[in-house]
């Protein structure tokens, strides 16, 4: 079971996750997606947690500059490149909670502070995934408003849908 401060449930660390993020500048970004895979979720973990292997589905990274030491742990981290509307940035990203086979949470940390969160239930033979993704860009967010959570949302669903295409491949 893991533990959030002196609390063991899970939702209250997340909570916790989220207050930490809205105490920043400006509003902060919240993106839920639920999607059903039809393959079981050690199959779905498998490919989330092969660090190597997210270019595959993440359509806006660009290269794994640092892996993280195996077997994935609370504190592993690694970084990456990527492009987000034509500027290439570099990611650094941290495990702060993981269940194998049931979920895996990371921070990141530089221009907009995050937690994504992919959550997987076993669901009718296959796979509940729930993803969740809190973002704090400060300042820029009260500028751009609402543009920049559409467009995060429509990359993180298209994230999931090559997801699905490669687990549907192998």
């Amino acid at each position: 079971m893991r533990v959030c401060g002196k609390f063991p449930i899970e939702m209250l660390c997340l909570a916790n996750d989220i207050i930490g993020l809205r105490q920043g500048r400006g509003m902060a970004i919240h993106i839920e997606l639920f999607e059903h895979i039809n393959h079981p979720a050690e199959a779905v973990y498998t490919l989330l947690t092969d660090i190597n292997r997210q270019p595959e589905w993440m359509e806006e990274m660009q290269a794994i500059k640092q892996s993280p030491e195996l077997p994935l742990r609370v504190g592993s981290s690694y970084e990456h490149t990527a492009k987000y509307n034509g500027r290439v940035v570099t990611i650094t990203l941290e495990i702060v909670a993981i269940e194998p086979n049931r979920m895996i949470r990371f921070n990141s940390t530089g221009t907009m502070p995050t937690v994504t969160t992919w959550q997987l239930t076993p669901e009718n033979g296959g796979t509940q995934l729930q993803f969740t993704f809190e973002g704090q860009p400060g300042e820029l967010y009260d500028m751009i408003s609402q543009g920049l959570e559409g467009s995060i949302k429509r990359g993180f669903e298209a994230q999931i849908s090559k997801l699905k295409a490669l687990l549907d491949a192998s």
